[in-house]
């Protein structure tokens, strides 16, 4: 998710790209890009550049700078087996191969990384800081609780190849919802579902702890959420259209429980913070689009078979003391747009 943080832009306009699964089994990658033309209207938009080799799916993507790179998951058609006799959960077939291709230069197309992680993984989670890619997370069974089993990969040393990190025995074996990295790299939080807590990764240390204890619902199932400047926001499903905010950068356990964004004006003709729709919940990611924004991609559901109707909104966030002493965290709406593109479900988003 995953979603990666961006540095800041120059000018206004961000790179946010969709990898949609299509009904072949490969995936098609489409752009859309944040900026001041808002517009209710849906556009079309094409592929934007060519598909990865083969065709894999619930892979992790991550940006560093320019360039996306596409990590594992698993062959399609998987050709599943059932893990154990007398079991409904059926194996996986992870890949442990990884693609990566400049956006600055598309018509190069996807280049093999020169090392595969050293364990293949079907569902993995990734994050970028500091210039490595970080990837968590293996699957033997669908619908299995994964065990993290890190690794690293410094693709400013690509001799070095991936490197196993230590496998924390202090942090629950479960699906990761997002994560954010804080105190300029050195640490990273992570949510991971149906669990309430917040846990912290130390990069220099290579250990985990609680960052943040009792946080979330055990039984909210978003794990939409992105950091901004040292503000983890993130949407619960349990109370559907609310955005909560909380902090977790320095001395952040000293700080309050988390707290509603406020919006700083609503217009009458669009949703800036997904709401619900005839009962139904958008899909939702948030993205850290740097400059303090944040923007929200969502979809309630394909209107045509084979199309996905995408709405993006971008979001000024700021963290503000009211006159009680107390934080307040505010969002203001800068620009959407609504775009429209071939696929059957999202695998993946990321601001360049």
């Amino acid at each position: 998710m995953s979603d990666a943080a961006v540095s800041d832009h120059e000018g206004d306009e961000v790179s946010i790209y969709l990898r949609a699964r299509m009904g072949d089994g490969g995936c098609n990658w489409y752009l859309i890009k944040t900026n001041s033309d808002t517009s209710k209207d849906y556009k079309p938009v094409p592929p934007v550049f060519a598909r990865e080799p083969n065709r894999r799916r619930r892979g992790a993507c991550v940006a560093l700078g320019s360039v996306i790179h596409s990590l594992g998951g698993e062959e399609d058609p998987p050709g599943y087996v059932r893990c154990s006799p007398g079991t409904n959960l059926l194996r996986c077939n992870p890949l442990s191969d990884g693609y990566y291709i400049d956006t600055a230069s598309p018509e190069s197309g996807w280049k093999k990384l020169p090392h595969s992680t050293i364990t293949p993984r079907a569902y993995p989670y990734a994050f970028t800081t500091n210039g490595k890619i970080y990837v968590l997370g293996v699957t033997s069974c669908i619908r299995s609780k994964p065990t993290l089993m890190p690794e690293v990969y410094n693709t400013l040393n690509d001799e070095e190849g991936w490197r196993v990190l230590a496998d924390p025995k202090n942090v629950p074996g479960s699906q990761i919802g997002g994560h954010g990295v804080i105190d300029g790299g050195k640490r990273v939080v992570v949510h991971f579902r149906d669990e309430p807590h917040l846990y912290g990764y130390d990069v220099e240390a290579d250990s985990w702890d609680i960052h943040r204890e009792n946080i979330f619902h055990l039984d909210s199932d978003s794990g939409a959420s992105a950091t901004v400047d040292g503000v983890y926001y993130f949407l619960d499903d349990r109370e559907p259209g609310v955005m909560f905010g909380i902090e977790v950068g320095t001395n952040a356990s000293k700080m309050g429980p988390p707290k509603r964004v406020a919006l700083a004006w609503q217009p009458k003709d669009y949703e800036w913070i997904p709401q619900p729709y005839d009962s139904i919940v958008p899909r939702t990611r948030l993205i850290s689009v740097g400059k303090g924004r944040l923007a929200a991609v969502y979809n309630y559901a394909r209107i045509e078979a084979g199309d996905l109707h995408f709405h993006c909104s971008t979001m000024q966030m700021t963290r503000l003391t009211n006159a009680c002493g107390e934080t307040v965290f505010m969002a203001d709406p800068l620009c959407y747009s609504n775009v429209v593109v071939s696929g059957l479900f999202l695998e993946a988003c990321i601001a360049v």
